[in-house]
């Protein structure tokens, strides 16, 4: 199904900008040491901005998640509706 594939690839793409925030933090720190504030300052708002790109891949996801199940459900009542004349009249 393509949500599923959605889903997967929104996955991937979080592991990226985790590994990538991960990243930050250790560049953060190196330059932290040296003294350079400017460039971790920089790397800060980059490093906030990776977050909220996570946080919203995760709320992605589960937007993708729900729609996913709405259609099961829809998908679900009408092979049951078929199944039974019983449903079919009003």
């Amino acid at each position: 199904m393509l949500a599923n594939l959605a889903m997967r690839e929104l996955d991937r793409e979080k592991s990226r900008m985790e590994m990538q925030e991960k990243k930050v933090i250790a560049e953060i720190k190196k330059m932290a040491k040296q003294n350079q504030m400017d460039s971790v300052k920089v790397m800060a708002k980059d490093l906030v901005r990776t977050r909220r790109y996570i946080k919203k891949f995760i709320i992605m996801k589960a937007n993708i998640q729900a729609v996913s199940l709405k259609v099961q459900t829809l998908k679900s009542q009408d092979a049951m509706a078929q199944k039974d004349p019983f449903l079919n009249t009003a």
